[in-house]
């Protein structure tokens, strides 16, 4: 019986290091409980990625100087705040859970990431677009899907 399990286990992929990135919505919030699930069945490691979003250059002429950096310090201070949720709620999952900040586009930062990191899945939220939509303004999902070297698992 004991050979059976190991031979089963053996034919099961394990993934080790899991990234979950999150913009702090309710479709990320479920990604990170089945990206957090999933790492508990597997005994792997999580990080949690927000990526500040690099603005358009034509949204930084709209402000000053000193607002758009308070702005730029906003959108900061909410990616740490939801990550210092993350942590609250799963201090006791059993889970170490890394949490990290990076800046720049959301798609490039989380392949990146992936990649440096040498992740093994990454498990993030879909937008949910319509087709329309989708072709137009493109998505965070599909490009990190598209680009990413490693695994990536959709939450719907």
């Amino acid at each position: 019986m004991y050979n059976l399990i190991n031979n089963i286990k053996e034919l099961i992929y394990i993934y080790n290091r899991i990234l979950i990135p999150t913009d702090g919505s309710h479709r990320s919030d479920e990604a990170i409980e089945k990206g957090v699930a999933l790492a508990k069945s597997m005994g792997a490691k999580v990080t949690v990625l927000y990526v500040i979003p690099k603005t358009p250059i034509y949204a930084q002429y709209d402000f000053s100087g000193a607002s758009y950096n308070a702005f730029l310090l906003e959108i900061e201070k909410f990616g740490i705040m939801m990550l210092d949720l993350v942590d609250e709620r799963y201090a006791d999952s059993g889970l170490k859970i890394e949490t990290k900040i990076r800046k720049g586009h959301p798609s490039h930062e989380i392949c990146t990431e992936a990649k440096e990191g040498i992740y093994d899945l990454i498990v993030m939220a879909s937008r949910g677009l319509g087709e329309i939509q989708g072709y137009l303004l493109g998505s965070i999902s599909s490009k990190v899907v598209k680009y990413s070297d490693c695994s990536v698992l959709i939450v719907k």
